[in-house]
Order: C-alpha cells, then structure tokens, then sequence
C-alpha cells in the first residue's frame, strides 16, 4: 500500500572525510549512472535481447555557498596547499586517487546519528572546472561535481559507494 510518509524532499548536509562543507546553494544532485553494452541478435533486429553491465559511473554535483579556502582546496585537488593559500597549476601526470576523501550526503531532518538515508562514496574526487562568479547581483559560489573512483577493498557490488546505513 502506498505511504505518504515515505515520500521524502529537503536539502541535505555535506561531509568530506568527516567534515561539513558548509552551506550549498540551489540543493544537491547525485546521480548514480550504470553502464552496458546492448546485445543484439539477428533473429531479433536492432532489438536488444540483453544488457550486460559495463561498469557504474556515480557524481554528486553541488554549489558551495561558502568561500573558505578549505572549501576550495577540496575543490582543486591538484593545487598546493601552501596553508594559507592554494596554488594552481601543475604539471601533466597527478592522479586524482592520491586526493580522493570519503563524501556522505545527510538529510538535514533526520538526525545526526541515523544514517538510514545517508549516501556515501568511498574515495570520491572533485572532477570539474571550478566557476566561481564574481558579481554584484548574486552571492560568490563555486560549483563543482564529485565523481566516485572505486575503492578496491569493498566487495563488489558496493566498490563506488551505499545508500543507507
């Protein structure tokens, strides 16, 4: 039977490796993407018979309402954290494995200590351009997507991340 109850909305917390981001703007979007080839057989035409799994590709995009450097830092992984500033600029061959921090998003309603809900990526790593608008017409926030690398010691199945506790 249907429960009205189970129907669920509202912002969530983000944590990197066990820390809060802070404030997010315009909310967060996590999206869970599996990959497959399709196979095809003559008999059938152009008409899949069947879809094998290639693979998963998981993000979680989002806006930082908060311009901290800490922020910002987690941001650009391949900048120098020179502590009181980050560097940009590097040369060709950083993997962004080295970077990589657990990422949990946390419904703002429930409870800091129930996880029931909680999305959580294992070594997730900023992937994207960092925009930041400088304007007089808005706040100064920087958007960025997170994307999952898998973590090798987790079974699979659960190698990119888990919903729920």
């Amino acid at each position: 039977m249907p429960d009205l109850t189970k129907v669920q909305a509202g912002p969530v917390k983000v944590f990197l490796n066990g820390t809060e981001v802070g404030h997010t703007e315009t909310g967060v979007e996590f999206v869970l993407r599996p990959r497959f080839v399709e196979r095809t057989l003559d008999e059938f035409g152009e008409t899949p018979v069947e879809l094998i799994h290639t693979g998963d590709t998981c993000e979680v995009k989002l806006r930082c309402g908060e311009w901290v450097l800490a922020n910002l830092k987690a941001v650009y992984p391949p900048g120098l954290d020179g502590g009181s500033y980050l560097g940009f600029g590097r040369k060709p061959g950083f993997r962004y494995s080295t970077a990589a921090k657990t990422l949990v998003l946390h419904p703002l309603e429930l409870p800091d200590q129930d996880s029931s809900n909680d999305v959580t990526l294992w070594k997730a790593v900023a992937a994207s351009a960092v925009q930041v608008g400088f304007t007089n017409e808005g706040d100064r926030l920087f958007e960025v997507t997170f994307r999952a690398l898998p973590d090798l010691s987790k079974e699979d199945g659960m190698l990119l991340g888990k919903i729920g506790g």
